[in-house]
């Protein structure tokens, strides 16, 4: 495969934003007790306690936006297709070595095209496709497909000129 064709690289991550943040405050919670501070600080434990919380959660470090990233979808054209293959990064975290961890999957799928097609339609297309795939696929459940870069910039996008259509 040539990955100068590619599109996108859609990251797929280990759980959604909303319950990482709950595991992170699960684990500040543990490490980080209310109890102790109300018996060193008195009336001040508070902002005490607050200010441990926050500088405990931005020391918190991923090279990704905001989780462990397990892999992603490479949108790619080829002739006139749109194709996703699906990649896993083979590895228990990510960090900057995984780069030789990251494996071929398979194709998630094709999306042939016709020439008549307006950009509008392809971006449906591809983007109902997508949907339906991350919904449908046995390994992609109980991950989080992150399409919000595809969402907002996909209706912007030439994709007939970039398919090659014109």
């Amino acid at each position: 495969m040539d990955f100068n064709n590619h599109i996108f690289r859609i990251p797929i991550y280990r759980t959604t934003k909303e319950k990482f943040n709950i595991e992170i405050e699960s684990d500040i919670s543990r490490i980080v007790d209310p109890f102790h501070y109300k018996q060193c600080f008195g009336d001040d434990w508070e902002s005490r306690f607050e200010k441990v919380k926050n500088d405990r959660k931005n020391s918190i470090n991923y090279l990704w936006e905001f989780n462990e990233i397990t892999g992603y979808i490479g949108i790619f054209s080829f002739f006139k297709q749109i194709r996703g293959e699906k990649y896993h990064i083979f590895s228990p975290r990510s960090n900057k070595n995984t780069k030789n961890k990251i494996k071929w999957i398979g194709k998630l799928f094709e999306l042939n095209l016709n020439g008549s097609d307006s950009n509008e339609i392809i971006f449906t297309q591809l983007y109902d496709e997508l949907k339906m795939q991350c919904s449908s696929d046995n390994t992609l459940k109980g991950r989080y497909v992150d399409l919000r870069l595809l969402e907002k910039t996909g209706n912007y996008i030439d994709w007939k000129s970039l398919i090659s259509l014109r």
